[in-house]
């Protein structure tokens, strides 16, 4: 079972968009898929036409977060609010109830809530955001793509190291 925990509130169009996107996503991935909404039980209960009860790997788990983790606050804001989306499900990945957390949620919160709830790799001195794009070849992987402003020469290397054990041990040989 692979359990993926999503921020139902994130987008400016919460949790509509969240909602018919988890719809989609479980029609075309494997049965053992597993989404889990985080959100205000009441934004995301009943269940819409687009995110049906049945079906034989439409699972549906609804944990309650009782704020919304909006894209236009603080980033830091949503660390300190342990009932917001990006708290609580971040909070099931660190009680190992998840094995992700999805969010189109503020960038920064994200990052800002994870350093905070689930601690950075012994030897990491800073976090950073790594995203696959596509090219005539093999990806590439842009590792902290502007997340983070300041950065001295170790944190820099830091984010090469994580990008270069990324590599090899998700992406692997290619």
């Amino acid at each position: 079972m692979i359990r993926i925990a999503l921020d139902a509130m994130g987008s400016d169009n919460a949790p509509q968009a969240e909602v018919e996107g988890a719809a989609q996503a479980l029609k075309e991935l494997p049965a053992e898929f597993q989404i889990q909404l985080v959100g205000r039980k009441a934004d995301i209960e009943p269940p819409s036409p687009a995110y049906p009860a049945g079906g034989s790997h439409a699972h549906r788990h609804r944990r309650r977060a009782g704020s919304r983790g909006h894209g236009r606050q603080a980033p830091g804001r949503h660390s300190r609010k342990p009932r917001s989306s990006i708290a609580v499900g971040l909070g099931l990945q660190k009680k190992g109830k998840s094995d992700a957390f999805i969010s189109a949620g503020n960038t920064g919160a994200v990052l800002a809530a994870a350093t905070l709830l689930l601690r950075l790799h012994p030897g990491v001195q800073r976090a950073a955001i790594g995203a696959l794009f596509p090219s005539a070849g093999e990806p590439v992987l842009v590792v902290d793509g502007g997340a983070n402003v300041d950065c001295d020469a170790r944190e820099l290397v830091g984010f090469a190291h994580l990008g270069s054990v990324y590599a090899r041990d998700v992406l692997g040989p290619q």
